[in-house]
């Protein structure tokens, strides 16, 4: 078969064995494809072109498309069954027993036996050609002729590109994400603490969990200055999927999903943490500014507006910073 800048020669059951490429004459490249009996390669090449039994190849998942079904050549079987009844009148009296596994490949004889459609087997006479031409009229004795001819030329072989890192493909297309976190604040006087309850405050506090566009996690969060809840607001970035209590396992109120346009909106929030002021605002746990109300000023600052988590004290306090 002859394609732009070469010519494919297939052996009987319609297998490529062999891509020799001419575009540029004089010099011609070639490419040799070895497959075991149910068509799993001996040595791995690129995928979506023709190659094992007629079927074409899919680079992504390893299946063949065989017109109705998928076959994995790893495994010898289609992944779905054969519409088709099998041949056999009864279980206990089968004239043909390998007819009854409707996911076998041609009921285990790849050797003289070809299945285009996925759907009728096919024999294959000794004399079928297949070669490069149209069909198999050619023989066996004239198809290896010519590849001997073809393969005593000398080539060249066909250089691979080498593999890329997993940081090479992140920096071409990368994905980021946020996702709006709360969590329970325990707080009680110590006097209150004494007589062994350790939370009197219905409220939550909520952060950010991100991933920008290297593919690093950070968390972006606020608090007070002081332990004892006083002082001024401060922010907070971590590199990690946690800083202390803040950390990814806590609840999801809202997501972006996974996407490359977050990244731009992510790198926004990032500036606005780590640019945030930290003697400007005093801290007020009840209405705010608090951690809440920084929450919802980073999402808003990489274009998120997500509604107000539950029990959020101080989301909607506003910080001036004229």
């Amino acid at each position: 078969m002859i394609f732009a800048g070469g010519t494919v020669f297939a052996d009987r059951v319609g297998s490529v064995r062999l891509r020799v490429y001419a575009a540029n004459a004089p010099t011609v490249t070639w490419e040799r494809h070895g497959y075991y009996p149910y068509g799993e390669e001996k040595t791995a090449t690129a995928g979506n072109r023709a190659k094992f039994g007629t079927y074409t190849r899919d680079a992504a998942t390893g299946l063949d498309y065989a017109d109705q079904r998928y076959y994995g050549s790893g495994v010898g079987r289609f992944l779905t069954s054969d519409p088709y009844e099998a041949r056999s009148g009864l279980p206990t009296e089968p004239s043909e027993p390998q007819s009854w596994n409707r996911f076998a490949y041609v009921e285990g004889d790849p050797v003289n036996y070809n299945d285009p459609q996925g759907l009728n087997l096919q024999f294959l006479d000794v004399a079928d050609g297949g070669g490069g031409g149209g069909g198999g009229g050619e023989g066996l004795l004239t198809y290896f002729a010519r590849l001997l001819r073809l393969i005593s030329r000398p080539v060249a072989p066909i250089r691979q590109p080498p593999p890329k890192k997993e940081e090479e493909r992140e920096k071409e297309d990368p994905e980021c994400f946020a996702q709006l976190k709360y969590r329970d604040v325990e707080w009680a006087p110590d006097t209150v603490k004494q007589l062994g309850i350790q939370d009197i405050l219905p409220i939550n506090h909520a952060f950010w969990w991100v991933q920008d566009r290297t593919g690093t996690h950070h968390i972006i969060s606020a608090g007070p200055a002081n332990s004892n809840a006083t002082g001024h607001l401060q922010a907070f970035v971590v590199v990690g999927d946690a800083n202390k209590q803040d950390h990814a396992g806590q609840l999801t109120h809202w997501t972006s999903g996974l996407s490359a346009s977050d990244c731009n909106p992510v790198e926004r929030m990032l500036t606005a943490s780590r640019g945030f002021p930290q003697h400007k605002f005093i801290y007020d746990a009840a209405s705010g500014p608090n951690s809440n109300t920084a929450a919802r000023y980073f999402g808003r600052a990489g274009g998120f507006n997500p509604s107000q988590p539950p029990l959020a004290w101080g989301w909607g306090a506003y910080l001036d910073f004229n």
